[in-house]
């Protein structure tokens, strides 16, 4: 039985040949059979795969108009998702003060949809861009937020939650 280009696709993706993945996920987006939605996915999975290897321009261009597609289905967590991994293209472009509306938007929505784990990511990715930046007041912000939402943590990322707890002390006093 053969595979799927999907099926290949996610073979690549896990084999670590980011570059094959991307262009399986392209192609199985644009084979005249895919849903307008199934298309969508696939160009995110393309859009991860492509910045995966270090590609964020074509990133950027297939991801770019998905979260509208999934917005007009009514499905807003693949379209903050979507939003997210547009601006992962664009701060990987450099292209931060694109990137950071997105981001903020993506996590507003996964907050309305209380998708926690999915909204801590999105916020660490706000976080470091902050950083980034020079808004370093902000991403404690941003972080301990993540940190929060988290529904587990790693052992550094306690240490981290109880470095931002006691900093968050400190400046209200």
């Amino acid at each position: 039985m053969s595979m799927t280009i999907q099926q290949q696709a996610e073979k690549s993706y896990k084999n670590k040949d980011y570059q094959k993945a991307a262009d399986l996920y392209l192609q199985a987006a644009l084979l005249p059979e895919s849903e307008v939605l199934h298309a969508a996915e696939m160009k995110n999975n393309a859009s991860v795969s492509f910045l995966l290897a270090h590609q964020p321009q074509q990133a950027l261009d297939v991801v770019t108009g998905t979260s509208e597609l999934f917005l007009q289905a009514n499905d807003r967590k693949r379209s903050a998702m979507a939003l997210g991994n547009q601006a992962s293209a664009l701060e990987a472009l450099g292209r931060f003060s694109e990137a950071m509306p997105l981001y903020v938007q993506a996590a507003e929505t996964l907050k309305e949809l209380q998708e926690p784990e999915l909204r801590s990511y999105v916020l660490k990715k706000i976080s470091a861009l902050q950083i980034k930046t020079g808004k370093q007041f902000e991403a404690l912000g941003s972080m301990a937020a993540a940190l929060d939402d988290a529904p587990t943590l790693s052992p550094k990322e306690k240490t981290l939650k109880k470095l931002t707890d006691w900093v968050s002390k400190l400046m209200r006093r």
